[in-house]
């Protein structure tokens, strides 16, 4: 079944109630599931009911107006975390264009919206009209996504079915090597909060199926900071040099660090594939696993559009119940992340 958000501003509730009016037949097949703060509970808090909704959601629908868009929640919030959504798990983010707007400067204004061609619902004949284009069009996405869902529920079991159980310790190292078929390994830099994640960055550093930068010793960073910023802003351009990816090792306080913004900002300006994975779920040295840190992109800037990082860059969160899992799961995907990291950053 297909999980629908509807972000809004309350001064169009009239038209969302009419838009989820014509999504009735869907909702009574059980296709689909259709929620709004409308189904927020009295004493339930606000702000984690709508990011539990938001980031379990399949399709994400942005009901854009000119209160839409003056809306602080609905613009910086939920607009954020729902391009977010698209870059990390794939949802469909679809603004539908209720009321006349300068949407196209939005962040979303690169998307396609519904109706067709982006003409506002309430510039139709008939607003019936419009709504059942939207729908028709929603139901096409839904039925893509069920089948797409299926697809990798078959494939899942046949992968389940065929594994090997993983071993419980990966000691740095002792891994076997991986390596794309006829595919020479990639260069990459890693980007990472150096004393709390240093062990566990390393794991994926020696995973083996790219080439990273060599890793800094503390000597190495104690003599290079006695220059000052000028100097480390140096060494790190330096280190990126003949790089084509940066790998941002996410930990429980990478985000908004000073020279993690950099590095992010460098190589995007270097015009680097840019991808974010976090590690917190991977033990360190004394073998403890901590807590998951905020999207540093999400502090960092597109220079030519201003729009956040994190609607364009893809940051990951390994899935599994334990660090085992986790490793396996970034070792199995990492060339994948990398190269999708480049194809993204050719697109600008």
């Amino acid at each position: 079944m297909t999980k629908i958000f509807i972000s809004y501003a309350h001064e169009d509730e009239e038209l969302r109630k009419e838009l989820e009016k014509h999504l009735s037949e869907l909702k009574r097949q059980k296709v689909v599931t259709i929620w709004s703060d409308e189904q927020i509970r009295p004493g339930e808090e606000l702000d984690s009911a709508i990011k539990k909704e938001l980031e379990s959601a399949d399709i994400i629908l942005l009901l854009v107006s000119p209160d839409f868009l003056a809306s602080t929640y609905c613009r910086e919030i939920e607009t954020v975390k729902a391009l977010e959504q698209r870059q990390t798990r794939g949802s469909v983010t679809i603004p539908v264009i209720l009321r006349p707007c300068d949407w196209q400067r939005a962040p979303f204004g690169r998307l396609k919206a519904l109706p067709k061609d982006g003409n506002p619902v309430v510039q139709y004949p008939s607003r019936d009209e419009a709504f059942l284009e939207i729908v028709k069009a929603l139901g096409d996405e839904v039925e893509a996504h069920n089948n797409k869902a299926q697809t990798s529920a078959d494939l899942g079991s046949v992968w389940a079915s065929q594994r090997v159980p993983a071993p419980t310790h990966l000691p740095a190292g002792s891994h076997k090597e991986v390596k794309m078929a006829n595919s020479p390994k990639r260069r990459v830099f890693y980007s990472f909060h150096y004393e709390p994640d240093n062990w566990r960055a390393s794991q994926v550093r020696n995973i083996g199926v790219i080439e990273g930068n060599r890793p800094a010793t503390d000597n190495d960073w104690e003599i290079v900071k006695r220059g000052g910023d000028a100097a480390i802003a140096r060494w790190l351009r330096t280190q990126m040099e003949g790089r084509t990816c940066s790998i941002v090792l996410v930990g429980t306080n990478t985000a908004n660090r000073k020279w993690i913004n950099y590095e992010i900002s460098e190589s995007w300006s270097q015009r680097m594939g840019i991808v974010g994975i976090h590690i917190h779920g991977l033990r360190n040295r004394d073998g403890f696993t901590s807590t998951r840190g905020e999207n540093p992109f999400s502090y960092v800037r597109v220079p030519r559009t201003r729009t956040l990082m994190s609607t364009v860059v893809k940051c990951y969160n390994p899935p599994g119940r334990d660090s085992t899992a986790k490793y396996n799961w970034i070792a199995s995907n990492l060339s994948a992340m990398v190269e999708e990291a480049i194809a993204i950053r050719n697109q600008f």
